[in-house]
């Protein structure tokens, strides 16, 4: 994934890190600009349509393996692609139950909501609720870990050095 791929340039969260992030992403869009100018976007259509579905699932698949512990409230999965199922699974018997009903929930929630109500955006919605969860109750005092400090406003742009 991009963030173990940066983080054996730099440690991660660190300023050389989000440094090398937001070089990649503007390096990433230069790519995409200059493509779809030249009108090169017709070379996706040779891609086979099953392959482009594989990359897709493949997708999410890996950012749910990467998810299931957080949401399970699971600490100590150092894996990841395939190899996080089986210390999952090796650490259902750690799962925290206050952080695990939330996690379901929230996706039980946003499921019912795109299968009963459409309209309703439903991760909007969950987002509400676990905001108003979260100011309403005490959840660390249950065990549930929160995100942290989360700085404000925009950080100082900068240009990086592209070699």
């Amino acid at each position: 994934t991009l963030f173990r791929s940066l983080a054996s340039f730099a440690q991660p969260l660190s300023p050389e890190y989000i440094t090398l992030a937001i070089s990649l992403a503007f390096l990433t869009g230069i790519i995409q600009l200059m493509l779809g100018v030249s009108r090169l976007g017709i070379l996706a259509r040779l891609i086979p349509h099953s392959a482009l579905v594989g990359f897709t699932n493949a997708a999410a698949l890996l950012i749910a393996l990467t998810q299931l512990p957080t949401a399970l409230g699971i600490t100590g999965i150092t894996s990841s692609g395939i190899y996080a199922i089986k210390d999952i699974i090796m650490h259902i018997p750690t799962t925290h139950v206050v952080s695990a009903c939330l996690g379901i929930g929230t996706i039980v929630g946003v499921l019912a909501m795109k299968r009963y109500a459409p309209t309703v955006p439903g991760s909007l919605l969950a987002l509400l609720c676990g905001l108003t969860l979260a100011f309403t109750t005490d959840l660390e005092t249950l065990g549930v870990i929160p995100i942290g400090y989360i700085p404000s406003g925009i950080p100082q742009f900068t240009f990086s050095a592209f070699s």
